[in-house]
């Protein structure tokens, strides 16, 4: 396999992760649909940049994409599995503390060692955080795509740290570019 063929085959897996992430955000509008795209695993899919565990709740938590978006935007997302055998867990109570963040993985931070900076989740006007809401509890044994949209570092740079409250940090976790020909979502 040349190295044209696996760049290209990476960046349709790269692609593929967001445009889940993405249909995550868009079912949110359709009821039911939504819990059912939202909850289940796809049947194949390209490994983690990342994974951390969560003990109690017992949840595995996955970094699968850090994609700068546009100049100014890195879109982080997430997949959230619930591998309590009995209780369902809702994201808000473990990953936002204020009430507007529930339902939200939004008290998750970007960390850039080499300026030693911290990047918040950007949030709108009426200070709703830009990450995507999901309503309900995660079901026993089930998985739930998440993202969030932070502002971007400097060009330069190529390696952040993602922190979401109660694990340990991602470090150093390589910044992709998008998908030739996608625009920012």
């Amino acid at each position: 396999m040349t190295h044209r063929t696996w760049r290209s085959r990476r960046w349709r897996w790269a692609a593929g992760g967001l445009a889940l992430a993405v249909s995550a955000c868009g079912a949110a509008s359709s009821g039911a649909q939504r819990d059912e795209r939202s909850t289940s695993a796809p049947a194949a899919r390209p490994a983690p940049l990342a994974e951390s565990r969560l003990e109690s709740p017992k949840l595995v938590v996955r970094l699968t994409g850090l994609v700068r978006t546009a100049p100014e935007v890195l879109t982080v997302s997430f997949a959230v599995s619930n591998a309590d055998p009995a209780v369902a867990v809702s994201l808000g109570a473990v990953f936002a503390a204020a009430e507007i963040d529930q339902d939200s993985i939004a008290d998750a931070y970007l960390f850039d060692e080499l300026h030693q900076k911290k990047y918040f989740v950007l949030r709108g006007d009426q200070g709703r955080p830009a990450c995507s809401h999901e309503a309900g509890p995660i079901p026993t044994g089930r998985e739930r795509v998440v993202w969030c949209r932070f502002p971007a570092p400097p060009s330069g740079v190529s390696l952040i740290s993602v922190s979401v409250p109660h694990l340990p940090m991602f470090r150093n976790v390589p910044i992709s570019a998008p998908v030739e020909g996608e625009g920012a979502r």
